[in-house]
């Protein structure tokens, strides 16, 4: 990025820059709907907490960082939505992020 030399997708494959290179539309296609099935399976409080804290640590220096980043992680360590997913893991059951926010 730094030069502005193009590579093909295949190199940015090799360099780590992307996971997957398609072949054609339907494997586009069904990769893309199984990365989004991947995301949607995910817890949805700690996806947004995700977010939220990529966003902090990208306008705050290494302290103020470190700070936010264990105050999160230790709230959302012990909050319902990953004790709910700790006991499903356990369980050895896939977690129904539906039904687990309908008995909130």
């Amino acid at each position: 990025m730094l030069t502005g030399k193009k590579i093909s997708a295949q190199q940015a494959y090799q360099l780590g820059f992307l996971t997957h290179v398609a072949e054609n539309d339907e494997e586009l296609d069904k990769v893309t709907r199984e990365y989004v099935e991947e995301l949607l399976s995910s817890a949805p409080g700690a996806m947004s907490v995700i977010k939220s804290t990529v966003d902090y640590v990208c306008s705050h220096g290494h302290e103020e960082n470190t700070a936010y980043v264990q105050k999160v992680f230790g709230q959302t360590v012990h909050s319902p939505e990953a004790l709910y997913g700790m006991s499903c893991f356990v369980q050895k059951k896939k977690p129904d992020w539906t039904e687990f926010k309908a008995n909130l």
